[in-house]
């Protein structure tokens, strides 16, 4: 029913006595969300950009009118969980009162061979699920997992809360907590809060140790071992150089580390009743790098995904926030975002054959950051 994406099949089956639901993609991203509850499940469909914005506000306005949805892409059919996934999640939430709303991403990338689940009631969002049947997403979750416990262990705040990790036939399920307002919208904003929530993590997971023992110096190996194979030749010259700066400021030398998110930004964080910063979404962490890259990471996706601003513009944005940077980060933050923008670029460049796939509009505008900031520490 769902065609190439066949791990929708295992979650639900099509059946005229189940639930109206819209089915839609989004820059190859699949939403599948009930329709009697649309306006509180399509807030789980946060857009990129205004097109897919106004796409989104559209079809919550003509959700009722089947020959405008059809115009659109837009699918309604009548599903049904599949019966022993909705005896799992009954008896994991407690009650049979639910609704639940569906997200698969871009499968050409192997780490997006998953489905998230929102089960949600009227009033609350109950719990987050990530299902794979792929070993190497099964092996993120169990990282996931494995930090989450990590940072529970070492008293970080507003982090999600793990309910259960269970196998449902080849089926791989992780469920999180979640205190996210269903009406919640992803505002591009960064301010203290978000420096606060960091400092949290850095101040009590920070270790001293030797570059070459770090994720960092891992991640940048990595990209060195495929700059002549997987970049055009003027981008890795400009790698190369990137690489020539950190490693001759932190080659075997000593310094405090911290864990990293990974992918802190505005659609993997939510604001609690004390308006703190709360975090979801730990599976690209990692255990060693630089203080706050995250910090650089929000920023600069708040910048090309969220603003839709192009690299100039981003290093401006980049430029109106040092100072509070600057409050937090005891070393050059030039130095420190390009640390994070290396070896972002050698996490993602697993599918640098299609130019860090879903991220390939922005490709360019990554390596004339990178650029940029070469030359402002040369």
């Amino acid at each position: 029913m769902f065609g190439y994406k066949q791990l929708l099949n295992c979650i639900f089956a099509s059946d005229d006595g189940g639930g109206r639901y819209l089915v839609f993609n989004q820059n190859e991203n699949t939403w599948i969300l009930p329709a009697d509850k649309l306006k509180l499940a399509i807030e789980m469909c946060q857009p990129y950009s205004k097109k897919d914005q106004k796409r989104r506000d559209l079809i919550l306005t003509v959700k009722d009118v089947g020959f405008a949805l059809r115009k659109m892409g837009v699918e309604t059919v009548n599903l049904l969980l599949q019966p022993q996934l909705k005896e799992y999640i009954d008896g994991l939430v407690g009650t049979e009162n639910y609704y639940v709303a569906a997200y698969m991403g871009d499968i050409s990338s192997e780490l997006n061979q998953k489905v998230t689940l929102q089960i949600f009631t009227n009033e609350k969002i109950l719990c987050y699920l990530r299902i794979s049947n792929s070993s190497e997403v099964i092996n993120v979750m169990k990282h996931e997992i494995d930090m989450i416990d990590f940072l529970h262990e070492k008293e970080v705040a507003n982090i999600p809360e793990i309910i259960d990790a269970s196998i449902i036939g080849d089926l791989h399920i992780f469920a999180q907590k979640s205190e996210k307002k269903l009406s919640e919208k992803v505002k591009l904003e960064f301010d203290d809060r978000h420096m606060k929530c960091l400092k949290d993590i850095m101040d009590k997971t920070k270790i001293l140790c030797k570059y070459e023992e770090t994720d960092l110096y891992r991640l940048i190996q990595k990209l060195k071992s495929e700059i002549k194979t997987k970049f055009p030749k003027n981008e890795g010259m400009i790698l190369q150089h990137s690489i020539r700066i950190i490693e001759n400021q932190l080659k075997e030398t000593e310094d405090y580390y911290a864990v990293s998110h990974g992918d802190f930004s505005p659609w993997n964080i939510y604001y609690n009743s004390k308006k703190e910063v709360c975090m979801y979404d730990f599976e690209y962490a990692h255990y060693e790098m630089p203080e706050y890259v995250d910090a650089f990471h929000y920023l600069t996706k708040m910048s090309l995904y969220g603003l839709q601003n192009d690299g100039d513009k981003t290093i401006a944005v980049y430029d109106k926030y040092k100072k509070l940077l600057s409050q937090y980060i005891d070393k050059d933050t030039d130095f420190v975002y390009l640390c994070y923008l290396i070896g972002i670029i050698s996490s993602y460049s697993t599918n640098a054959a299609e130019k860090f796939s879903i991220y390939a509009y922005k490709y360019l505008d990554w390596i004339a950051i990178v650029s940029y900031l070469n030359s402002r520490l040369d």
